[in-house]
């Protein structure tokens, strides 16, 4: 009976404490998030998926929740100094991600590090025709 009384305890304790609060979540590099931090914790997707049909549908470029400056921000570097994918274990996207059990599919396309060269993140990619590559660094280019 103890234990059921010490398990029901811990487990109304635990339900009031954010997954935040317990993990080791790597901190970006600027002062401040493009919104608060609890918003973007919950809604980050929202805003990813929202800003994705602004650019892909709209060709507007110039976007509030840009993963790629999510990723510019939120990239750690090892000691070398060589970036660290923000989706690799122990990393910004990875560690909530993990801890909730929702994979990532993002990065799929998108690049995992910040990218200095013009054009798409998959166009560096030797296994895509340059067809392909030509195509993606016109929908870059695009107004």
């Amino acid at each position: 009976m103890r234990a059921f009384l010490a398990a029901f305890v811990m487990t109304g304790l635990l339900t009031g404490v954010s997954h935040a609060q317990w993990l080791d979540i790597p901190r970006g590099k600027g002062e401040q998030c493009v919104e608060p931090t609890e918003i973007m914790r919950k809604q980050h997707m929202d805003f990813l998926l929202h800003d994705r049909d602004l650019t892909m549908r709209q060709g507007l470029r110039t976007i509030r929740h840009s993963l790629v400056e999510c990723v510019a921000c939120h990239v750690q570097a090892d000691t070398s100094g060589k970036a660290i994918p923000i989706n690799a274990p122990d990393q910004f996207c990875a560690v909530c991600h993990d801890a909730v059990g929702v994979k990532m599919d993002c990065f799929q396309c998108h690049a995992t590090i910040p990218d200095d060269s013009a054009g798409h993140a998959g166009a560096t990619d030797s296994s895509i025709p340059e067809s392909v590559k030509a195509l993606m660094n016109r929908w870059v280019a695009a107004p």
